[in-house]
């Protein structure tokens, strides 16, 4: 209906790049605000402005989007669907906007969720490599960074450059949010700055995924796929 696709008893409301801009789940809110992409271009943040996506398929098993947006000299291209189960996938290309190379100082996502459900995480390495994981209640009444991949280290994510997880988890036995991604291609990683950070600011518990981590030249695109998706998976038993 118009840009929200519902599957056992969760609804998305999807911008342009097939990201949230709302998430409901059991009738309760997952997400705070939008979700955003953040831009930094000569020392200065740019809020990428993400208009509605153009859907093109809708069966009972599978809804595909596309969309496109604009915005610090680049454009950004979004392939994806909704599968039945209520996972969200996502390819996500970004480029120079004039075709011209562009120099660009960090790229990132940011997923504001709710606070009052967002009281735990976990992240977990590659392969389900539960030696290399965190399982941690969220502060309360910590501002700030919260938690960050760092915190587990470069060797549990077995990447040679960066700590990409494939996996990241926030939410409550009520309701929460998963991140998922199989690689870290099309990011540009730096061991200094995590893949994946949570900090709490605003009235919101942010996860942030930091794709360009480091100064690049963009010569061409590069496309990095994701997914995410609301708990519980289906309804909850009595």
């Amino acid at each position: 209906s118009d840009d929200t696709v519902g599957s056992l008893g969760r609804e998305y409301r999807l911008n342009a790049l097939g990201l949230p801009n709302e998430i409901i789940s059991r009738g309760g809110a997952v997400s705070a605000r939008p979700a955003r992409v953040i831009v930094v271009k000569d020392g200065t943040e740019h809020s990428v402005d993400l208009g509605a996506p153009q859907f093109n398929e809708a069966t009972d098993w599978r809804v595909r989007f596309t969309g496109t947006a604009h915005g610090a000299g680049l454009k950004f291209t979004a392939t994806g669907w909704v599968e039945q189960d209520g996972l969200v996938y996502v390819d996500l290309s970004y480029e120079s906007a004039s075709g011209e190379p562009v120099r660009i100082d960090a790229l990132r996502l940011e997923f504001p969720l709710s606070p009052s459900d967002a009281d735990g995480l976990l992240c977990i390495g590659p392969g389900n490599n539960y030696s290399s994981r965190t399982t941690m209640l969220l502060p309360r009444d910590q501002q700030g960074q919260l938690w960050s991949t760092l915190d587990t280290g470069i060797n549990g994510s077995g990447m040679t450059v960066g700590s990409f997880y494939p996996t990241v988890w926030i939410g409550s036995e009520r309701r929460g949010f998963l991140w998922w991604a199989d690689n870290d291609r099309g990011w540009v990683q730096d061991s200094a700055i995590p893949a994946h950070e949570v900090v709490r600011k605003d009235g919101a518990v942010v996860l942030i995924n930091h794709i360009v981590a480091k100064p690049v030249e963009l010569r061409g695109p590069r496309t990095l796929a994701l997914s995410y998706m609301a708990t519980p998976f289906k309804p909850m038993v009595k």
